[in-house]
């Protein structure tokens, strides 16, 4: 008599709609054979159908506010002919990173919002800045709350 000693995992989605509009996923856990007997062993979860309330996550709304702060500060600079590219530039950059990848490459996030935040204090303390004092400001405290949410 013949056992294997390792199950023959198959998994497969099987996507069936019934009139609630929900989907059923079937996946097989494991076929096994023995004495020439298939034996199926079937789990079955309902998974409710996706919508935009979903999507609402403070981690979505945090990419969302870095996209629009980016897109933003690129537009100032972009119709702002006295704007100064290493005023600009770097904060672009930053809050982009920030909406496209907020969870990874700590570190260098971490240096780059802290060195973001130090530029914006010194041109908020010094007035010698083409970003207005009261943008420059909020930028502090923006990089500031990113930095602490990277480190927690």
């Amino acid at each position: 008599m013949h056992q294997d000693p390792f199950p023959l995992i198959l998994y497969y989605l099987y996507c069936k709609f019934d009139y609630h509009k929900q989907c059923r996923l079937m996946r097989v856990i494991s076929l096994t054979s023995s004495k020439g007997v298939m034996q199926m062993v079937k789990q079955e979860t309902t998974k409710q159908p996706e919508s935009w309330y979903n999507l609402l996550t403070w981690s979505n709304a945090y990419r969302g506010y870095n996209a629009l702060i980016a897109s933003l500060v690129l537009l100032e600079y972009i119709n702002n002919p006295e704007a100064a590219a290493i005023e600009y530039l770097p904060d672009v950059a930053v809050h982009a990173f920030e909406a496209i990848a907020p969870d990874s490459l700590n570190n260098l996030a971490i240096t780059a919002n802290i060195t973001r935040g130090i530029q914006a204090g010194f041109a908020f303390f010094s007035g010698n800045s083409t970003i207005p004092s009261a943008a420059n400001f909020a930028d502090v405290v923006n990089h500031g709350l990113s930095v602490y949410r990277r480190l927690s």
